[in-house]
C-alpha cells in the first residue's frame, strides 16, 4: 500500500499529519507492536531530520509497502538560494560543515548538499564514503534512471567498518552507528537526485 502524500516543510508544516499516515500504515498492515514501535521511530527520526533543514524546505512525504517491508519517502525540488549553495559549498569544502553530529546529521547533511548537485556530496569530508553508483534494479531510485551516484547509509556503515581500525575519525563514526536508533532500525537510508528532485528512502524490513 502506499499512504497518502503530505506536503510538509521546515517550520513544521504537516509533521504530525504525515507521522498519523504512517501509523495508518502500521495499522493497516497489521505490524506487530515491536515493528510498529521500530517504524514509528524512523518516522520520528527523518522528521526531526526536517526540522532541522536551512532554506525554505518543501517536500512530500509518505510511506510505501507492505507487512514485510517499509519505504519512508521524502522529495523535494533541487534548489537552493544562492546565498545557501555558497555557504553550503564553502562548508562542504572544508568540511566543517560536517559538525553536524550523529548519523542523522550527517543524513540532513547529504540532503542539502544534494540540492547543489552530486559533486557537493562527493567532495564533502566525513559523508562522501557512503556514495555508490547503482545499476538499474539494485536500487529502489534506480529503477527509471540507469547507473547513477546516489548516498547509502549501508554503504557508508560498510565503508566506515572497513577502515575503522586504523583511522581515529573512522573509530568515532563507527562508534556513532552503534548508537544511532536509525543505523540500528534501517535496513538502508538512500538519498539521490532524480530529475531535479532530491530523494530520500529510509527502508525498514519486518520481522515474519
Amino acid at each position: 500500500m502506499q499512504t497518502d502524500k503530505i506536503v510538509v516543510n521546515n517550520k513544521g508544516m504537516n509533521l504530525d499529519k504525515a507521522l498519523e499516515e504512517i501509523e495508518k500504515f502500521a495499522a493497516y498492515q497489521n505490524l506487530s507492536r515491536k515493528d510498529t514501535i521500530h517504524l514509528r521511530l524512523l518516522a520520528e527520526e527523518t522528521i526531526g531530520m526536517i526540522r532541522q533543514l536551512t532554506g525554505d524546505f518543501h517536500a512530500f512525504l509518505w510511506a510505501e509497502g507492505d507487512s514485510s517491508i517499509c519505504r519512508i519517502n521524502l522529495e523535494a525540488k533541487a534548489e537552493t538560494n544562492i546565498e545557501q549553495r555558497e555557504e553550503l559549498l564553502a562548508a562542504s569544502t572544508t568540511g566543517k560543515n560536517i559538525l553536524a553530529k550523529g548519523v542523522m546529521g550527517k543524513i540532513r547533511e547529504v540532503m542539502e548538499l544534494s540540492a547543489l548537485g552530486f559533486d557537493a556530496v562527493n567532495n564533502a569530508q566525513g559523508i562522501n564514503s557512503g556514495v555508490v553508483y547503482v545499476s538499474p534494479g539494485i536500487s529502489e531510485m534506480s529503477v527509471q534512471q540507469g547507473t547513477f551516484p546516489i548516498w547509502s547509509l549501508q554503504a557508508y556503515r560498510d565503508n566506515i567498518d572497513e577502515i575503522r581500525d586504523t583511522d581515529q575519525e573512522a573509530e568515532g563514526a563507527w562508534d556513532e552507528l552503534e548508537k544511532s536508533i536509525v543505523a540500528n532500525l534501517a535496513r538502508d537510508v538512500q538519498i539521490g537526485v532524480l530529475g531535479g528532485k532530491v530523494k530520500m528512502i529510509v527502508e525498514i524490513h519486518f520481522e515474519d
